[in-house]
């Protein structure tokens, strides 16, 4: 957090300057936007999800980007607001904006297994070709995830047949 108070002040004397010479206005909105993306990702670290979205929503008013959309869907996935989120993912998925995009989990989350499945193997053909090994992990962990508790590969106990001590 502390890292994140030294960039913002450094960014604020760059902005002050112009955005450091690039660009004049337009280089400064670009300087702010990063800026304000950063300061959105260390709420989003802080599990501060409301702080994160108007950080997000400010930066985005400054320069359009999938990845910002993205990162507000991803406040509301924090939220556990699936609906909101999933709405969000899939017009930037729809727009080309598949990195950072958590369809196929918010799919899970929500107990749409077959969206689910369809939206991870879409990211996990992505990541391979772009090379992400990260987000790729991250694709089959949460297939996984569908695959060991929504498809039953373990096994629970019957409705009927409740787990208890029985005297």
């Amino acid at each position: 957090f502390e890292e994140s108070l030294a960039m913002n002040k450094e960014w604020q004397k760059k902005l002050r300057r112009g955005g450091a010479g690039s660009g004049g206005a337009e280089g400064a909105k670009k300087w702010r936007a990063a800026f304000l993306k950063e300061e959105g990702e260390t709420h989003l670290l802080q599990n501060e999800m409301a702080a994160a979205r108007a950080k997000f929503e400010k930066a985005l008013r400054l320069q359009k980007s999938a990845a910002l959309q993205n990162m507000i869907a991803r406040t509301f996935l924090g939220e556990r607001r699936l609906d909101k989120a999933i709405e969000i993912f899939k017009k930037t998925r729809a727009a080309g904006g598949l990195a950072n995009n958590d369809l196929g989990y918010c799919y899970l989350l929500n107990g749409q297994a077959a969206q689910a499945e369809a939206a991870l193997k879409e990211d996990a053909a992505f990541y391979q070709k772009t090379g992400d090994q990260k987000n790729l992990m991250r694709c089959f962990i949460s297939k996984s995830h569908d695959f060991i508790f929504d498809g039953r590969a373990i096994t629970r106990a019957n409705a009927f047949n409740h787990a208890c001590i029985h005297r």
